[in-house]
C-alpha cells in the first residue's frame, strides 16, 4: 500500500471519530468497517489503529477480534487546525485531505509544498552526514524544487537527482518521495 493511501485511510479513520463525537461526546465505536470499505485486513486495520493511538490522536481499548475506540482532543485539534499539527503527524502532512460531495481530494498548495521542502532541508542539517554533502544534497533539493516551478519540468532530471539522493541520504529520500509524489499531482492536475 501506497503512503499516500495509508494516509487516506487514516484520515478517513480519524475523520469518522471527529463524526462520532459531534454525535456523542463520550461515544465509542468500533472501526471493523473500515475492512470492508478499504479492502483491507483486520491486521492491517489494526496497524492504522495502533498508528493512530501512538500519535494520541484516538484514544482505544483493544478486545479480543475488535477495538473500540474514540477521538482524543488532540485528534479534534488535528481535524480542526491541521497546519498547526502538520509536521507533527503524517496524517496531516503534504497533504490535506477532504470530503466534497463524497469524493477525495487532495489538496496540496505552494505552502504546504514549501513547508515540507523546508522540512528535508531541516532533516539535511540535522542528519550526521558531512558538510560537503549535505550542500550537495541541499543543492538537489533545490533544484527539484525549482525543476517544479517550471511550466514543463523536466522528470527525467528529477528521477536522476532523487537516484542520486537515494544512494547518498536514504533516509532524506523516504521523507522527500512524498513531498515529490504531492508535487507532481499538483503539476498533473490533480491536487
Amino acid at each position: 500500500m501506497n503512503i499516500m493511501v495509508e494516509d487516506v485511510i487514516n484520515y478517513k479513520i480519524l475523520n469518522y471519530y471527529q463524526d462520532l463525537y459531534n454525535k456523542n461526546p463520550t461515544g465509542c465505536d468500533s472501526p471493523n468497517d473500515f475492512i470492508d470499505l478499504f479492502d483491507i485486513s483486520y491486521n492491517e486495520l489494526l496497524g492504522h489503529v495502533i498508528y493512530l493511538k501512538n500519535i494520541g490522536l484516538l484514544e482505544c481499548n483493544t478486545l479480543a477480534d475488535d477495538a473500540m475506540c474514540r477521538i482524543t482532543a488532540m485528534g479534534i485539534d488535528s481535524l480542526r487546525h491541521p497546519d498547526a499539527y502538520e509536521s507533527d503527524h503524517p496524517v496531516h502532512n503534504i497533504v490535506i485531505m477532504g470530503d466534497v460531495k463524497d469524493s477525495n481530494i487532495f489538496q496540496a498548495d505552494e505552502i504546504r509544498i514549501t513547508k515540507s521542502f523546508n522540512r528535508i532541508y531541516n532533516e539535511i542539517e540535522k542528519s550526521d552526514l558531512d558538510n560537503a554533502t549535505k550542500k550537495e544534497l541541499h543543492d538537489n533539493i533545490k533544484e527539484i524544487k525549482d525543476e517544479f516551478r517550471k511550466e514543463k519540468p523536466k522528470l527525467d532530471r528529477i528521477k536522476t537527482i532523487l537516484n542520486s539522493i537515494k544512494e547518498k541520504a536514504p533516509s532524506i529520500n523516504s521523507i522527500l518521495t512524498p513531498v515529490i509524489i504531492a508535487c507532481i499531482k499538483k503539476y498533473i492536475g490533480i491536487d
